[in-house]
């Protein structure tokens, strides 16, 4: 796995990145042991599968490890209501 770094040295002696590939990695409060969720290309550029983003793991860390909802908007201190999260959840995240 690539982790979002390209294979080869660049001219000033490091590697670059991937920007459209990258991987994290969950632990503890629920989330699903040995889950391996997406998939990148064989070179690991680009996604394979369906990419997620922070938004989606905003929206899975509120909706399934805290327990809130994502759809009705949250009031902060604004005078206008503010979404809790963008994104969708990601399935099979948490166990």
């Amino acid at each position: 796995m690539n982790s979002g770094r390209t294979p080869k040295i660049n001219k000033l002696g490091g590697r670059d990145h991937y920007p459209q590939a990258g991987s994290v990695l969950l632990a503890g409060a629920g989330v699903k042991g040995g889950a391996v969720i997406g998939a990148t290309d064989k070179v690991g550029a680009e996604p394979a599968t369906r990419p997620w983003t922070p938004g989606d793991f905003a929206a899975s860390i509120y909706h399934r490890a805290r327990g809130l909802t994502i759809t009705p908007t949250f009031y902060p201190r604004l005078p206008r209501p503010t979404p809790l999260a963008e994104g969708t959840v990601i399935d099979g995240l948490f166990a």
